[in-house]
């Protein structure tokens, strides 16, 4: 099976094994042990934190989804949140078989947990010898655009994509790394 790009399919192989790779240093770099970049939050809380704030509303199924997690350890860390205060789920308008989570508040969405997520990425990318780091995301995508700015990124491409069932504009985002006045080093 093969994933449409903007430019060549890329076939589930590659896909499993990008995911392979990305979980196998993160256990090594230790971001998967308890309380990332000094914030309370795991890794994999974060990037569900990361997810909600970005996507906005999304059925728990298809968050399960887009971040390869087990439904039950997922569910047991909406529920953490849930008693937080961080989400609120509901039942789907579209599906009441299914759930929607979501941000309880706008606050909830200024935690930092993208700019730590980046900040990490720069540093380990750095110390371990890249020259470079590309970035993509859509432009819809305002908070994490935002987000790769100020970490120094520049947008080099756009490109009109159809995914998730809308029109979208996909970006490529570059930034150099290791120069002396490089900040992630």
């Amino acid at each position: 099976m093969a994933v449409e790009t903007t430019d060549r399919p890329v076939e589930a192989q590659h896909i499993a094994a990008v995911r392979a790779f990305n979980r196998r240093y993160t256990r090594i770099i230790g971001v998967l042990q308890g309380e990332m970049l000094g914030t309370e939050y795991s890794l994999t809380e974060g990037r569900i934190l990361f997810e909600l704030a970005h996507f906005g509303a999304t059925e728990v199924v298809d968050l399960r989804l887009a971040l390869d997690l087990d439904p039950g350890y997922l569910s047991r860390i909406l529920a953490r949140f849930e008693e937080r205060g961080l989400v609120a789920r509901r039942r789907s308008d579209a599906d009441g078989r299914r759930q929607v989570v979501e941000l309880t508040e706008p606050s909830a969405r200024g935690l930092g947990v993208g700019s730590a997520l980046v900040g990490e990425c720069l540093r380990f990318a750095t110390a371990a010898g890249y020259t470079e780091m590309v970035l993509w995301t859509n432009s819809v995508l305002k908070a994490a655009r935002h987000v790769y700015q100020r970490a120094g990124f520049e947008l080099v491409e756009s490109n009109p994509h159809h995914s998730f069932g809308v029109d979208l504009v996909g970006q490529t985002w570059r930034r150099g790394l290791g120069g002396e006045d490089d900040p992630a080093r």
